[in-house]
């Protein structure tokens, strides 16, 4: 994510998402691929400080594990696909689809809690698609951003800030 903000949407990138095979581990897939991608809003809006933005797009993240790190009053939005795997980012439209839903939530957890608060990000994604994310992030009009990385046998951990005051 942080690399996709540094590469902002100012230059002409490409980005690709790798795959396992190594016939093909650069080129898409297929041209015109759709995956949807589903935005699940919590109905009740509380005061809490904490606002977790859960990406289960490469592995289902449960609810508990954002509790575990950010209490259990944290507020939970989250962006996922039907079945969640490694391999479904197979054309570039898939990635447009998913910055239109990330911008979209990003949106409306924004409407909804101001620009001041902090998102918590935990992702489970693929890397394209978190290098997407940080090129759509904009640290003038977004909320900031604290990334969180899986460590084994520690669960998530802080790992990154993006945006605020010293961005």
């Amino acid at each position: 994510m942080y690399l996709g903000k540094l590469f902002n949407d100012k230059y002409n990138v490409a980005v690709f998402q790798c795959y396992r095979r190594p016939q093909d581990k650069w080129t898409w897939q297929e041209d015109k691929a759709h995956i949807e991608f589903i935005a699940n809003v919590p109905k009740i809006i509380t005061d809490t400080a904490k606002i977790a933005l859960v990406f289960s797009l490469s592995s289902s993240i449960e609810d508990n594990r954002i509790h575990a790190v950010l209490g259990e009053d944290a507020l939970i939005y989250s962006i996922t696909i039907t079945t969640p795997n490694r391999e479904f980012v197979t054309a570039p439209t898939i990635m447009d689809s998913f910055v239109y839903k990330s911008r979209e939530i990003m949106e409306t957890i924004k409407q909804r809690h101001g620009k001041k608060i902090d998102i918590h990000v935990f992702p489970a994604m693929p890397a394209s698609l978190a290098v997407r994310f940080g090129m759509d992030y904009m640290s003038k009009t977004d909320n900031p951003l604290n990334i969180y990385d899986e460590v084994q046998e520690r669960g998530f951990v802080f790992a990154q800030r993006i945006g605020g005051e010293n961005d």
